[in-house]
């Protein structure tokens, strides 16, 4: 049960970062240096974050921390040329 109340709360950390990004995002629409800005603080929150999640669970490993930082330079580079047309 404990696991699962913390795999939550993780969760919920992933979720609410997440809109407030959208929220920044919609709010400096147009702003071509400072969306791109966002878009990286957002991609470092979800990597620092995976790191944290696999720590809490004690299941962290190299490839784990590859995967997400290549995960989010992808979803970098993707918003980044979606959101400069």
């Amino acid at each position: 049960m404990k696991k699962k109340t913390a795999d939550f709360f993780d969760y919920l950390i992933l979720i609410t970062g997440s809109v407030f990004f959208l929220l920044f995002l919609k709010g400096f629409q147009g702003e071509k240096l400072i969306s791109f800005f966002v878009l990286a603080t957002f991609v470092s929150f979800y990597v620092i974050w995976g790191i944290f999640h696999h720590l809490r669970d004690k299941s962290l490993h190299l490839k784990n921390v590859i995967e997400y930082i290549l995960f989010g330079f992808c979803i970098l580079l993707l918003l980044t040329v979606l959101f400069s047309f």
